[in-house]
């Protein structure tokens, strides 16, 4: 079920008015909460609701395990090979059949491989996250200090039961495309002291409007008009075309990812809880290791605290902090996909990330008076080209279809004339230009129209809401946009 459609309005007004029905019981509301998460989920296809519940019997049957032996370490090599099985199963085994048939027959073993089409499961890569902090945050419990341990003074009522873990897992809000909630933040919100009310309803309201404005408005238009028609066929593309359509997919995913964490964030307040956010202004970052703790923060700290760090972190020298690094990224972008593209993609940031180590390390041997040479926002602004600059750049591997599309577009942008700029039909270039150039200002900007807002009376939002609607309906390209991270 798309969250944009007309069949997900009429699910969420009716389930929204009968959750509050039940506000006094918090048992009640939560079996609500649970039916509504599996229909969610379930619509149009039972297949979700199965792998979803073959999932979490087999992750609940892993905590069980750990519960009556206390045995950690093997714990998690069950929940690792649990993980990749899965991941392979429903997310690799149908892009790589082919490959590993030919392999199997270049070996001489001409085994008939069951041939398998289909789609991932809905939600797969966001449940598996939520259950990796669920049976770490188990085993931490008993460490009172350790980080990620569960609060258990907060919780009112028993978080290892199948129940909780099932609503836990199934949670609609973010099931689709995050953000990825922590166990010991999502549990003392599913089982409060106590009763739920709605939360911050200005902002809930103000968040889902600014989501279907990125969503329709910007991000959809972006990618109607500009980034598919040169992606789908880059060797048709013009340089200054593929110039306009790199900056314009770098604006699209963030409008429509960030979009969509605004809408779920807001019904999330609708219905009492507080969702993380995903995303602080990503392009203002002056470096690579900024971007990723601006861009999807809630992925970034997943892979800090359960890859890179368990992995050793920084704890172990220089060289191994940076093999460490391109270990975790390149993990990071074969979640994204199976295609060599999102392993490109990956290990790029990966090598951004131990180039920036290294230049780091080396300002700590430069002298403070060659440091001072250079204007420190110009030194910032210089950096946060060169960073905005690398971003686009390896968002055409994430985007294109395969290696070669992406070979292509690269190479058409070698070819932008600087006469060719100023093209009187390529006044859409410039202003995304612009708007990269003044995004700090926007950002700004923006934060003091939502201030404004949030003192408007009740009685002004009906007519803010019709106008900002109108606008939508009546600029907005046909068609529902989708959500480009729901295919990870």
């Amino acid at each position: 079920m798309n969250i944009l459609s007309l069949e997900f309005f009429e699910f969420f007004s009716c389930f929204f008015v009968l959750y509050w029905i039940l506000q006094p019981s918090l048992f009640l509301q939560n079996l609500l909460l649970l039916a509504g998460s599996l229909f969610f989920i379930s619509w149009g296809s039972a297949y979700n609701f199965y792998v979803l519940l073959g999932w979490t019997g087999c992750v609940y049957g892993i905590t069980l395990f750990w519960r009556k032996t206390g045995r950690t370490t093997a714990t998690n090599i069950i929940l690792c090979v649990l993980i990749f099985t899965f991941f392979f199963l429903f997310r690799f085994y149908a892009a790589l059949q082919e490959s590993l048939k030919s392999f199997l027959d270049g070996i001489g073993l001409p085994i008939a491989l069951p041939m398998v089409v289909g789609v991932a499961p809905l939600g797969l890569s966001f449940y598996v996250f939520h259950s990796v902090s669920y049976v770490i945050s188990l085993q931490r419990t008993e460490v009172v200090k350790n980080r990620g341990a569960f609060p258990a003074h907060t919780i009112n009522g028993n978080k290892e039961s199948f129940f909780s873990f099932l609503l836990y897992t199934s949670f609609f809000p973010s099931i689709v495309s995050g953000p990825i909630n922590r166990a010991v933040d999502l549990f003392p919100q599913l089982m409060p002291f106590q009763m739920r009310r709605i939360l911050l309803p200005k902002q809930a309201v103000g968040l889902i409007l600014l989501g279907l404005l990125k969503l329709f408005l910007v991000s959809d238009y972006l990618d109607k008009h500009l980034v598919s028609p040169v992606f789908s066929a880059p060797s048709n593309a013009t340089p200054v075309a593929s110039l306009t359509a790199v900056i314009a997919y770098a604006w699209q995913i963030y409008m429509n990812f960030s979009g969509y964490t605004d809408l779920v964030r807001g019904i999330g307040l609708l219905l009492g809880f507080h969702l993380p956010e995903n995303f602080n202004a990503p392009y203002l970052a002056a470096n690579i290791s900024e971007f990723w703790r601006r861009w999807h923060i809630t992925l970034s700290r997943f892979i800090t605290d359960y890859i890179y760090i368990p992995l050793g972190g920084n704890r172990r020298g220089f060289v191994r902090q940076n093999i460490n690094v391109l270990i975790a990224m390149g993990l990071s972008g074969l979640w994204h996909g199976v295609g060599m593209n999102f392993f490109i993609w990956g290990m790029l940031h990966g090598a951004g990330l131990v180039v920036l180590n290294g230049f780091n390390r080396l300002k700590m041997v430069i002298a403070d008076d060659v440091k001072q040479r250079i204007p420190s926002r110009l030194a910032h602004e210089g950096a946060r080209f060169v960073t905005f600059v690398f971003l686009c750049l390896t968002w055409v591997f994430f985007r294109s279809a395969n290696f070669d599309d992406a070979i292509t577009l690269l190479s058409s942008l070698t070819h932008c004339f600087s006469s060719e700029l100023f093209d009187p039909h390529m006044l859409i270039l410039w202003v995304l230009i612009a708007v990269t150039a003044f995004y700090g200002f926007l950002d700004h900007l923006k934060k003091r129209v939502w201030g404004y807002c949030e003192w408007l009376p009740w009685w002004a939002y009906p007519f803010g809401i019709a106008a900002l609607l109108t606008l939508i309906f009546m600029f907005a390209p046909a068609g529902t946009p989708g959500f480009i991270y729901a295919n990870f």
